[in-house]
């Protein structure tokens, strides 16, 4: 199982702190949380958090056996 040290998962996190970083700028410089190139970077950050996110629920919960699994293990 691989969890930050997969490359996608690190070229993921990369990509999150650039746009986290970009936000930051063009908020910054624009002074306007509506303005059009703000909320397309936000919303574009909320994607790949978002992915991020399922991908660590999923890698956390396929790898904890269900009750049905635990007890299946314990009869053999």
């Amino acid at each position: 199982m691989c969890y930050l040290h997969c490359p996608h998962d690190l070229q993921m996190l990369e990509k999150i702190e650039r746009l986290k970083k970009q936000l930051i700028s063009i908020v910054n410089e624009k002074n306007d949380f509506k303005d059009d190139e703000v909320v397309r970077i936000s919303q574009e950050l909320d994607v790949y958090l978002l992915d991020y996110q399922k991908k660590r629920l999923f890698a956390s919960t396929s790898t904890v056996p269900t009750q049905k699994q635990r007890k299946e293990s314990m009869a053999e």
